[in-house]
């Protein structure tokens, strides 16, 4: 797999499905970026122990693979927060907050549709936003990230320059 380079596993039915998919992954990859999730009032008890299981069981399958966050002798897993990664996007594209501090819905689909050309047939159910967060996570973290060297800090909030990255 190329530097800068992102590769797209969709609809894990079971928990296997998604170790597979890091296992395969992971002999190639350098940098695992994962959301760093918490439960929000309003979620039903069972939805969120099923939710918090499955990152659980996707970061002991990184770190099995060799990914950490703390011991640099590793491969990176970098975990960033909602709120970071999506300001990014948001500050990119001139948005501001709609009243006293708060934001509009974040529509990561139409977000991710706009800066990766190809991607449309991964983004076609309701459910899709999930991988469309996915791959903004990726795409914020090859556009932050100081190892990737390509990236010049004036250029990296640049809508076109962005556009024209990820659309080649």
């Amino acid at each position: 797999m190329a530097p800068g380079s992102v590769q797209v596993r969709t609809d894990f039915k079971h928990l296997e499905d998604m170790t597979r998919a890091i296992d395969e992954l992971s002999a190639a990859a350098t940098v695992a970026v994962v959301e760093l999730v918490a439960a929000r009032p309003g979620q039903g008890v069972s939805s969120m122990f099923e939710f918090g299981r499955m990152a659980g069981v996707a970061i002991g399958s990184l770190q099995s693979n060799g990914f950490s966050a703390f011991d640099t002798r590793r491969k990176k897993l970098i975990e960033v927060s909602p709120q970071k990664w999506q300001r990014y996007f948001r500050k990119l594209a001139g948005e501001l907050p709609i009243a006293s501090g708060r934001w509009a819905p974040f529509d990561s689909v139409a977000r991710a549709k706009e800066y990766l050309v190809g991607i449309d047939e991964y983004l076609t159910r309701v459910k899709d936003h999930n991988t469309a967060d996915a791959l903004l996570m990726a795409v914020w973290y090859i556009c932050t990230c100081p190892e990737i060297g390509s990236l010049r800090q004036r250029d990296a909030m640049r809508l076109p320059w962005l556009r024209e990255r990820f659309n080649t």
